[in-house]
């Protein structure tokens, strides 16, 4: 997968889940195998998805990808179940 995440422009990172502050909702969604999206002005976006109780994967990646088709193939992945 890290190949796949630098293809698309992006990075990723293991996060400890205390490093956010995190909704009671967005909490919820993590501990139901959702992931998060956030962004930082228009430049990248950051996908937060449970790596195990209290770490998070963090991938970052730029708003303008370099291919749509493997982000697309990327989305279908992560977030159709």
């Amino acid at each position: 997968m890290p190949k796949f995440i630098q293809s698309l422009g992006g990075t990723h990172t293991l996060r400890d889940l205390g490093d956010i502050a995190w909704s009671d909702s967005d909490l919820n969604k993590l501990n139901n195998g959702r992931a998060i999206v956030l962004s930082d002005s228009s430049v990248t976006e950051q996908i937060y998805i449970l790596d195990s109780t209290t770490q998070l994967l963090e991938i970052s990646l730029p708003i303008n990808r370099p291919d749509s088709g493997r982000f697309l193939l990327y989305c279908v992945i992560f977030f159709c179940y």
